[in-house]
């Protein structure tokens, strides 16, 4: 019976047997050629013995099929009763016992109409077909196979055309040959023993990796992709080809999925990955080297000479801000750890735009040496001076020929990392985060107070000294007050120790001992100058603002730390494990910064939209008065940075770090807009040792009174031991404090300066020295103030050395060596102190050691009642230095207003000549 066609269906068909006849049929294979076993197969040896008997005996099954439809219709049926699966055309079943061993394709080229002309590229694909129940599977590391292996004989080779494109359309069947029946045994298989591997959905994959492409979490996005299954499927599990649900095993494949996507291939090495995007002669070849390369300023990959793998990482970005922002301005610095999976350290170079907001202007990425035990500390200051000198030279010069130069550099306590400085930036003024100084004074005073009794003479005693410590570092401003206060202290203590009681005699050895130790703070003006109020105005006068527009903490930096390794990278923790250093710069530079930048770029946005939502509209507008400021003014921020405008917002978080009790008491994560403003007005203080909080709380407008709160006890520090000779090159070349105590690594937990000295607001801050009391003993009104005369700390030293220490620096490099100098001098008085005490632990002879104990340690070693030094100043060198400072600053005006000069264009060049120049850039 035959069945006519419309004209409709005779057309396609007329189309498909156009289409089989351009399909060239597969070349014919040798008749004579010898019948083998594929090596492609997996087969035991009992196996490969059973089949070349059977190859041998009954030879292999070959269907060759013409490009007629009967005869592509004769071989698609074929296929579908044999189990098999052709990719992208017939999906496998999971419960068929045929899997795909090797694919290959070819190029074969289709008739075309014309005789001589090549036709379309199609592919030919041959693929080899193996049952799974005559694989082996019980070999060392073989996969979990769910058939059992019964030694079958089947394999099947199948040969297809396809159009040549990713996924193309199946055109013909061209060959189906080889053993096609199973065993007797494979026949009685039935059941797997073990349950089969179930592919996800296509469509449910493509939807759960758009969600990992947006950061949804992972136990977001399971919940996600369940509700969008229920809706596709209902409440059907998966079919015989697929699953609707995702797994605990599905995470890793998507993870792997997107690291294909950004080109980051996981078979390989971090360090192979990126020698493939950084590396001159392999970059060409990477497709991501074009994305990532243009932001690597410097790249060091990984050799047995350099035993470091070193990135310099500075986008367009943060090029432009580093000229607008870093340049003869104030810059940060601090190196943290901890943010990828390898040993490295990541020092971060930060500026501050004209909203008081922490620009990151430099990342810097080196490894530790394979040997190093300690990764945070696998540097020195001559690395670090590398490192930045290849930074300064990765941002060019600007238009006007000059290298980039910052005026004033913040710090914290690392001599390393000023030291380096230094050494580039000569003229450089270098402060140090207010924060890390009191982090070192707290420690002290948890040290040396435990020898009073816990109550209320200890706490009398810490906020008689917290006093005295907020003055130094908050109100005091002139280098002989600081001495005279200091004095005045000692004096008091000193009185206070011959009085006949016990007690007061233990609150004295606990000041005094203190005192001891915080007088190396002052003996050098110096360092005096680096952490004091007036290091902060001498910057203040070279960066052209007010005292109180310059930051004095590393806060910004601090909470971009903070940032980089919690907000910015959470979406790409992969269940709370650290990301791979390749991954890590990959995201850097093409998500992580770009964000950045794009953020600060929006809240501007919407700044200059709420100031211009703030205007009436036209029709009120008329009636206002004429002198109301225009666009122009209102939607351009202020060019002045002296008056740094804090938002309502802003202002309200400060208020909230002030007031909030709770938050300075826990160890609460960082969000994304803590610590954005450094605020010299708003200051606390906080000292907790042995459940002691002594607080200092001064308002943006007044002090606060007197508040009393209980304190919470908690565990005495424990007595530090000796320092490892052998690991005093890896020592941290910084003041660490008497206790050598590690909470000084605050890389990573950094404070806003309301949680830095929360705690203290019941104290009475009258910071008056006459009005000063302790317990009603004694007033400090009731010692005379020290009286300075021309003397030394020493007075055995030599007076030339005298007016030197006294004497203030008369330029920023002489300066900052000096402050830089005496930390390591401190740090390796620390250093001498353990070791002497452990020695004398050791029944050494106190004869012997007396000779390596200097006055400083002499109570620290053999105990006793400290006495510290009174410091004195010469009054007429402290004049002298006044005088100094005048004609410096007349210098300094001079050549601002000679470098502002329009009239003489020609000058700025020369001068900026010389000085790049001085600096040896070429």
């Amino acid at each position: 019976m035959s069945t006519k066609l419309s004209s409709g269906n005779r057309k396609i068909f007329t189309a498909v047997k156009d289409e089989l006849l351009a399909v060239p049929l597969p070349r014919k294979a040798n008749s004579n050629q010898k019948q083998t076993i594929p090596a492609a197969l997996d087969l035991t040896e009992e196996s490969r013995q059973l089949m070349q008997a059977h190859i041998d005996l009954v030879s292999l099954d070959k269907h060759l099929f013409l490009h007629t439809i009967e005869k592509q219709n004769e071989a698609f049926e074929m296929l579908i009763d044999l189990g098999l699966h052709v990719p992208n055309e017939i999906e496998r079943d999971v419960r068929s016992k045929y899997s795909i061993r090797t694919s290959a394709s070819s190029s074969v080229h289709a008739k075309a109409a014309v005789k001589g002309e090549k036709g379309p590229t199609l592919k030919r694909w041959v693929r080899t077909y193996q049952c799974l129940c005559g694989s082996d599977s019980l070999g060392k590391e073989r996969r979990l196979i769910s058939w059992r292996n019964v030694c079958c004989c089947s394999w099947i080779r199948v040969v297809t055309t396809h159009e040549d494109s990713p996924g193309g359309r199946m055109l013909t069947i061209d060959e189906i040959s080889g053993i096609l029946d199973h065993s007797t045994a494979c026949t009685e298989v039935q059941e797997m023993d073990r349950n089969p591997s179930i592919g996800l959905h296509p469509e449910l994959r493509n939807y759960a990796l758009s969600l990992l492409r947006d950061n949804i979490p992972l136990t977001q996005l399971q919940h996600l992709c369940k509700k969008w299954a229920m809706a596709r499927w209902n409440d059907c599990t998966g079919d015989n080809i697929s699953r609707f649900h995702l797994n605990e095993h599905d995470s890793s494949s998507l993870y792997r999925t997107l690291a294909r996507e950004r080109g980051i291939p996981q078979c390989t090495a971090a360090e192979a990955n990126l020698d493939l995007w950084f590396r001159s002669e392999a970059s060409s070849t990477s497709s991501s080297a074009a994305l990532l390369s243009p932001s690597m300023v410097f790249y060091q990959p990984l050799r047995d000479d350099t035993k470091r793998l070193v990135m310099v990482i500075v986008t367009p970005a943060m090029k432009d801000a580093a000229w607008k922002f870093g340049h003869q301005k104030h810059i940060f610095l601090d190196l943290t750890f901890g943010f990828c999976s390898a040993r490295a350290n990541l020092l971060i170079i930060m500026a501050i735009d004209d909203k008081n907001k922490g620009i990151p202007i430099g990342l810097i990425v080196f490894t530790a040496k394979p040997e190093a035990k300690a990764t945070h500390a696998d540097y020195d200051t001559k690395l670090i001076k590398f490192l930045l000198d290849k930074w300064r030279a990765g941002l060019g010069t600007n238009t006007a020929g000059s290298s980039f130069e910052p005026r004033v550099a913040t710090t914290d306590n690392d001599t390393r990392e000023r030291n380096a400085l230094q050494g580039i930036w000569s003229d450089l003024r270098q402060l140090l985060c207010m924060f890390h100084v009191w982090q070192c004074w707290k420690n002290g005073l948890n040290k040396h107070l435990r020898v009073i009794p816990k109550g209320d003479e200890r706490l009398h005693t810490r906020r008689h000294l917290a006093k005295l410590l907020m003055r130094l570092i908050k109100d005091i401003m002139d280098y002989p007050e600081a001495i005279a206060a200091f004095n005045a202290d000692i004096d008091y203590w000193k009185a206070l120790g011959r009085k006949r009681d016990g007690i007061s005699k233990l609150r004295s050895k606990g000041a005094l001992a203190f005192l001891n130790y915080l007088g190396s703070y002052l003996q050098v003006r110096s360092f005096w100058l680096a952490w004091s109020k007036a290091g902060v105005v001498d910057a203040a006068k070279q960066l052209d603002l007010s005292p109180e527009a310059v930051p004095r903490t590393n806060n910004h930096l601090e909470s971009f730390n903070g940032r980089i390794k919690n907000k910015y990278f959470e979406a790409y923790l992969h269940t709370g494990r650290l990301p791979r250093l390749d991954l890590w710069v990959h995201l850097v530079i093409s998500r992580v910064i770009p964000d950045f930048f794009s953020e600060l770029e929006d809240r501007r946005a919407q700044r200059e939209y709420l100031m211009a939502m703030r205007r009436a509209p036209l029709y009120v507008r008329d009636l206002a008065p004429k002198h109301t400021p225009g666009p122009s003014s209102l939607l351009s921020p202020d060019s002045s940075t002296n008056n740094i405008e804090i938002e309502p917002a802003d202002l309200q978080e400060m208020i909230d770090d002030i007031v909030d009790d709770e938050r300075s008491d826990s160890d609460s994560d960082l969000d994304s807009t803590s610590f954005d403003h450094d605020r010299p007005e708003a200051f606390s203080l906080e000292m907790d040792a042995d459940g002691e909080q002594c607080s200092f709380v001064e308002d943006a407008q007044e002090m606060e009174g007197v508040k009393e709160v209980e304190e919470d006890d908690v565990k005495e520090a424990g007595e530090v031991g000796i320092i490892d000779a052998s690991k005093h090159a890896q020592l941290q070349l910084r003041h660490r404090t008497p206790f050598d105590s590690d909470d000084l690594m605050l890389w990573d937990d950094a404070v806003s300066e309301g949680e830095m000295l929360h705690g203290l607001d019941y104290l009475n801050l009258e910071l008056s020295a006459a009005n000063t009391t302790s317990s009603g003993d004694f007033s400090m009104s009731s010692i005379p103030p020290a009286s300075p005369h021309l003397a030394a700390l020493d007075i055995n030293c030599d007076p030339s050395f005298r007016n030197a220490t006294s004497h203030r620096p008369r330029s920023a490099s002489l300066s900052n060596a000096q402050a830089t100098t005496m930390q390591d001098m401190l740090l390796i008085q620390d250093n001498l102190g353990h070791v002497l005490r452990r020695l004398k632990m050791l029944k050494v002879d106190d004869r012997v050691l007396e000779q390596y104990t200097t006055p400083f340690l002499r109570s620290r070693v053999f105990g006793g009642i400290p006495d510290p030094m009174r410091l004195v100043l010469d009054h007429a060198i402290d004049e002298m230095d006044r005088d100094a400072e005048k004609d410096e600053e007349q210098d300094r005006q001079t050549d601002v207003q000679a470098t502002r000069r329009t009239d003489a264009p020609v000058l700025v060049p020369q001068k900026k000549e010389r000085r790049k120049q001085s600096y040896g850039i070429r």
